[in-house]
């Protein structure tokens, strides 16, 4: 896993021209498929997946929203943002598409 790696796939909550293909066939089967990998698709702020190279599986870089007690995710003040970490996720096969924009 390194920096020179080229993400097979991204899939950014921020991007606006997202929005317009939330209910198209090909983005259920994405968020089908992030469910199917244990991904709550609903708590990812940026999906960047990485198909398997050296003979390790594929990958996926996560940046997820932080949760507080009651599900509900936390806001800083200080940064007029929501809180996220990153989490680095084993996949046992790729998304059924490219991309999402396409």
């Amino acid at each position: 896993m390194t920096d020179t790696v080229k993400p097979y796939l991204v899939v950014d909550s921020d991007d606006k021209d997202l929005r317009h293909r939330i209910d198209t066939p090909e983005y259920q089967a994405f968020l089908a498929w992030t469910r199917s990998e244990g991904i709550t698709p609903e708590n990812a702020r940026r999906c960047e997946v990485f198909d398997a190279c050296d003979g390790k599986p594929p990958y996926a870089v996560l940046t997820m929203y932080e949760l507080g007690d009651k599900g509900v995710r936390i806001y800083d003040e200080v940064t007029e943002e929501m809180v996220t970490y990153t989490d680095i996720v084993t996949l046992s096969s790729l998304p059924p598409l490219r991309e999402v924009s396409g």
